[in-house]
């Protein structure tokens, strides 16, 4: 009898673990057919909006937003964690070491020559061209605080961790 009311017990947790649905969404950078504006630009791009996908599923965060990425340049994204921040929520930020810093501190760190593939100067100039808004290839404290993802963050001191740390 005890095998048998065991075997109902591990049918009906089998039974009520099935009535759960878990959903898997997959999102492309340069989904055919999907386009969306860039929020910084204005140019329409091909794909799906991801940045957008972060923003909304940030927003339903409701005690935490714990982010891991290799870089964080999305300044809507920066200014909608200070906003959970201040909200109360514990918010934390988790990046490579060579991209927390400001567009200020990137600068500093370029290197004497390119890289062998031109990826460290074409980043920095991306980055300028995003916070630059008046395109007067002079960053001022206005801008940083508008555009520039890491600035925003850490003039709201929400805890940026790199891959150096233990």
């Amino acid at each position: 009898m005890n095998w048998l009311r065991a075997t109902y017990s591990l049918a009906l947790i089998i039974a009520l673990n099935s009535t759960a649905y878990a959903s898997i969404k997959t999102y492309f950078n340069l989904r055919e057919g999907v386009s969306y504006v860039d929020p910084y630009t204005g140019t329409e791009r091909p794909g799906d909006d991801l940045e957008n996908v972060v923003l909304q599923e940030i927003k339903l965060a409701k005690k935490s937003v714990l982010i891991a990425v290799q870089e964080l340049r999305l300044p809507l994204v920066a200014k909608l964690l200070v906003e959970k921040h201040k909200q109360g929520l514990d918010v934390r930020v988790v990046l490579e070491a060579k991209y927390n810093h400001n567009v200020l501190a990137y600068k500093e760190e370029l290197p004497a020559e390119d890289d062998h593939e031109g990826v460290v100067a074409t980043k920095y100039r991306h980055l300028v061209a995003l916070i630059d808004q008046n395109d007067d290839k002079r960053i001022t404290r206005q801008e940083m605080l508008e555009r520039d993802a890491i600035f925003i963050l850490n003039q709201a001191r929400i805890p940026i961790i790199d891959d150096t740390e233990d």
